[in-house]
């Protein structure tokens, strides 16, 4: 926000997916801090993420996924407004 100018820009930012098991606790870890900034900064949402599917890859969301990510953004952008 600093760096663009715009100190009441709206932010959505997304969890981290839990497709690595392998860093599943670092994952829980980071998503609880993102989610901790949601009171205290002002025009700032998360997005859940837990429920979706990757593309086989652990990677990257499937088709379907990335379709209810939007929507989940625009949700998200929507009641920031």
């Amino acid at each position: 926000r600093k760096d663009l100018g715009v100190p009441d820009a709206t932010f959505v930012a997304g969890e981290l997916t839990p497709f690595k098991p392998e860093v599943e606790a670092a994952t829980k870890s980071f998503n609880a801090i993102l989610h901790g900034l949601e009171k205290p900064v002002a025009r700032f949402a998360v997005v859940a993420t837990g429920d979706l599917k990757d593309k086989g890859d652990r990677l990257h969301f499937d088709t379907p996924s990335a379709r209810t990510l939007g929507l989940r953004y625009a949700e998200a952008l929507l009641r920031l407004r």
